[in-house]
């Protein structure tokens, strides 16, 4: 999900597995979520405990707020961003675990085939809602309190894969599976105009100006934009405001023309019909029922996780700092 590094091209990541465990259990602080645009083979349960700000999934992009959980499959790049908050820091926690990590028997046994099933669901990346992401919320805290290798954490590994398994709260994120570009050059190229974009916003560049930085035609920045994205460049740019859009409406009071000319929209007409487009729902639909108390996207109050309640003698998971 998040690494220390300052380096943001689309990388592979590399997951510290401990020599006693079958899969990874990993704690995320720090005073933001940084751009980091990466993959790796294993599947991740990544969980927003303190933090908001944008997720991109494959070709996907969306806000996510405390709470957010999402399943993303092996390979699916992602990444999480957030503007630095000295008041506010971040705080995650993931899960990283390759798919035959309990043994390759396993994972082909006629019983686990419901787990095989959503491995491949997961391929587009899922977001897990209602009843099932308050649970699974629950189950994965008690798990940063169990040690490393312990038959409490393969317990809880296992109730959780069978919960989401037997879930019909999970949606698709990405439109398909998103795999890693072969080449090392169209990783960078396409770090650098996702960096270009992120860091312009609201302003996004124009295609010939963003196509000019990339060092193509636009025609050629076109095609390369699409193969790599599932969706045209002004198709990304569009859900890229509308992501911003959903933020403001979910976090303040301003109107919604004011939301949709903070997020670069100059046309009103064009906004609702995008926003419909992405969301089968109004602006106001959408910040009516994204501040129902039930909501997906609505705050909750939990208990503290920052305490082990004095288990410090156990091998817990372990606290990454990013800088």
């Amino acid at each position: 999900m998040l690494v220390r590094g300052k380096d943001r091209h689309l990388k592979l990541e590399t997951v510290p597995l401990d020599a006693a465990a079958s899969f990874a259990v990993l704690q995320f602080h720090g005073s933001h979520y940084p751009f980091f645009w990466h993959y790796h083979h294993e599947v991740e349960i990544a969980l927003i405990i303190r933090g908001s700000g944008l997720r991109y999934i494959g070709d996907a992009v969306g806000h996510f707020d405390e709470g957010d959980l999402c399943l993303l499959g092996s390979n699916l790049p992602h990444c999480y961003v957030s503007q630095p908050l000295r008041r506010n820091p971040v705080h995650s926690m993931v899960i990283q675990f390759r798919e035959d990590c309990l043994g390759e028997r396993f994972i082909k046994a006629p019983e686990t085939r419901a787990f095989r099933d959503l491995l491949v669901r997961a391929e587009r990346g899922l977001q897990v809602r209602g009843e099932t992401r308050r649970a699974v919320y629950d189950r994965l805290l008690e798990m940063l309190n169990q040690p490393v290798g312990s038959l409490e954490h393969l317990n809880g590994f296992l109730w959780i894969m069978t919960t989401l398994a037997q879930s019909d709260e999970l949606y698709p994120l990405s439109v398909a599976g998103h795999a890693p570009l072969a080449k090392a050059a169209s990783h960078e190229r396409l770090n650098n105009v996702l960096k270009m974009l992120d860091a312009s916003m609201p302003e996004a560049p124009s295609q010939s100006e963003i196509a000019a930085k990339a060092r193509l035609s636009p025609p050629a920045f076109s095609r390369f934009f699409r193969r790599c994205m599932g969706k045209t460049y002004i198709e990304y740019v569009n859900e890229l405001r509308i992501a911003r859009v959903c933020r403001v409406l979910l976090e303040s009071d301003v109107s919604v023309t004011e939301a949709a000319y903070k997020a670069g929209f100059n046309n009103l007409s064009n906004f609702n019909e995008q926003f419909r487009r992405l969301k089968n729902m109004t602006p106001r639909e959408y910040r009516t029922l994204a501040r129902a108390p039930e909501a997906p996207a609505a705050r909750e109050r939990r208990k503290p996780v920052n305490s082990f309640g004095g288990r410090s003698a156990k091998k817990l998971p372990p606290s990454i700092r990013i800088t």
